[in-house]
């Protein structure tokens, strides 16, 4: 396991006591890693920024303002944790687990997280700006005002989502399903939803115009009159 703490550390005897803590609670597969962080004189979780958590069990953990920048945390248990406010720009949560998580105004700014898990997450105000969620599912999230700018979300699950007011600018959902989706007033300029399922999606208040929408489905949308129907099957969406 590589450790980086972001504080300092007296000498390197120190350090291996840290690494040697942190490496028992991993291997012994116990849910006692902030205690045992503790001990050995460190921040929980605050001091592992470029750190590697992959596959540690932390479900329902508090890990509120954590500093995990650029961490590896490859198909970690994440389930229900408390990450509000927490950095986890630039870190590796493939195959992670993060249902149910509280990730209020986190940042997941340039974070890879393909084939994650986020259903029935809370991601209000969250940054997630150019993070790469292919494969990702997020139904049932609250993604109420996100930051989607440029973000991959090709081929998510992102049914009965709250999206109201996220900035979806540039972003691909290319066969993305959105089905029952709440997309009140998204800014979905220059967003490509082509091959996407939007059967069901509140689109109130939503400008589709600069939208690539080739052989995206639409169908039984509030907010969708006519004439913008009938733009969008001329510009090829199915509706």
């Amino acid at each position: 396991m590589q450790i980086r703490p972001s504080g300092n550390v007296p000498n390197e005897k120190s350090l291996q006591r840290i690494r040697n803590l942190i490496l028992r609670v991993v291997e012994a597969e116990t849910d006692s890693f902030s205690e045992l962080a503790q001990i050995a004189g460190l921040n929980p979780l605050k001091d592992f920024a470029g750190g590697n958590l992959s596959g540690v069990d932390l479900s329902g953990a508090d890990l509120s303002g954590a500093i995990l920048s650029g961490t590896m945390l490859l198909a970690a248990n994440l389930s229900c944790a408390d990450l509000s406010g927490a950095n986890l720009s630039r870190a590796n949560l493939n195959n992670a687990d993060l249902s149910n998580a509280n990730l209020i105004s986190a940042n997941l700014i340039c974070a890879d997280t393909i084939n994650i898990n986020l259903s029935g997450a809370n991601l209000v105000g969250a940054s997630l700006n150019t993070c790469n969620l292919l494969c990702a599912t997020l139904n049932d999230a609250k993604l109420i005002g996100v930051d989607l700018r440029r973000a991959n979300l090709m081929d998510a699950k992102l049914c009965c989502v709250n999206l109201s007011d996220a900035n979806l600018s540039h972003a691909s959902l290319r066969r993305a399903n959105l089905n029952n989706a709440i997309l009140i007033g998204v800014n979905m300029q220059g967003v490509d939803l082509s091959s996407a399922d939007l059967r069901g999606a509140n689109l109130s208040d939503t400008d589709l115009s600069s939208a690539k929408v080739q052989k995206a489905r639409f169908g039984e949308n509030e907010g969708l009159p006519e004439s913008i129907k009938r733009d969008l099957r001329r510009r090829g969406a199915i509706c």
